[in-house]
């Protein structure tokens, strides 16, 4: 196995710091600027760091963030994020969990992290994601975190708010109680992990697989191109259909970022399938095209001719590959 090819900074493994037992700690609720900078002030004294987060994604493109919960051995607590921006700027906290000298735990993080991007303009490193290290040492692939605690510590997670609308306030202190047990138990299954990985010599080999995390994060920003391989059916269409899907997926992708909005309300994945295996050539097809209202030819129309009349104009050498051998849908 390989190094971290420069992505991540190696963890470090505390022998020292100081544990609490899970559901003794405080529950503070930090809403205001003064308050987060106090926080901060308590966090920046810890080498671990225990995140997660809690958003809203139905109806945005980019989901918006309503909570972060965040513990260390000694103190936990949630942060108000749409309270705390609106009263100045969390760019304290951001700069705090970017720090390199200052480990991140999270559980299953992908979309954590993929928030964090957002709103702090890199990736926090290091992290360690205890789901992947959880897989490597023989806890299944894909663990939850609730089946995780409950199988090293023995304790039954709560699932009163499993469906709470995190963006509803204000907050009950059950709810946020709830929203800190997603951190509370997140440095001692670290630390089990950490054990546990360095006595089976595997180490390296989930540093390997966090900086493969790191690295899909950090390609978002090329996804774009890239986005019609995740339709379904994708792969039964010829290579000039599959070009003709990209540049639609690719459309799409930048349409519903601008209007905010999840990518299924600008054009659902079976329209954009049709259309490139049955290419319109005017509006009027468009019209006749099932699945496509009226109100959308009129006010996307144009663009969608135009789109699929370049991508048409591409040469064979600019067609995607498209696999000979179709493979088994994954299972639902």
């Amino acid at each position: 196995m390989s190094s971290l090819h420069g992505h991540q900074t190696p963890l470090i493994v505390q022998q020292n710091e100081p544990q609490v037992t899970p559901f003794n700690l405080p529950l503070p609720y930090v809403t205001d600027q003064r308050a987060l900078e106090a926080l901060c002030h308590t966090l920046r004294q810890s080498p671990r760091l225990a995140l997660d987060t809690e958003f809203v994604g139905e109806d945005t493109f980019i989901p918006r963030l309503e909570l972060i919960q965040v513990a260390t051995a000694t103190t936990a607590a949630v942060i108000d994020f749409p309270a705390v921006q609106a009263s100045g700027s969390l760019d304290i906290f951001w700069e705090l969990i970017c720090d390199v000298k200052i480990d991140k735990i999270v559980h299953a993080g992908r979309q954590d992290l993929d928030l964090f991007a957002i709103h702090a303009g890199q990736i926090p490193k290091p992290f360690f994601d205890t789901q992947i290290a959880a897989a490597m040492v023989g806890y299944g692939a894909q663990i939850a975190y609730a089946n995780l605690v409950q199988r090293l510590h023995g304790t039954k997670l709560a699932k009163a708010h499993t469906f709470t609308n995190w963006s509803a306030r204000p907050l009950s202190d059950d709810q946020i109680a709830y929203a800190l047990e997603d951190v509370e138990f997140l440095l001692s299954i670290h630390t089990h992990l950490q054990d546990r990985l360095s006595t089976l010599g595997r180490l390296e080999w989930v540093s390997e697989e966090f900086a493969r995390l790191e690295t899909a994060v950090g390609e978002k920003s090329r996804e774009p191109q890239e986005r019609y391989q995740r339709i379904r059916g994708w792969d039964t269409l010829k290579p000039k259909g599959a070009a003709v899907l990209r540049e639609l997926a690719a459309w799409r992708e930048a349409e519903a970022r601008r209007r905010n909005v999840p990518r299924g309300r600008v054009m659902r994945d079976e329209v954009l399938l049709q259309l490139a295996r049955h290419p319109p050539k005017s509006v009027i097809e468009l019209r006749g095209l099932r699945g496509l209202h009226s109100s959308e030819v009129d006010r996307q129309g144009g663009q969608l001719l135009a789109t699929i009349t370049s991508a048409l104009a591409l040469p064979p050498s600019a067609w995607p590959e498209v696999p000979s051998e179709r493979k088994p849908d994954p299972e639902s």
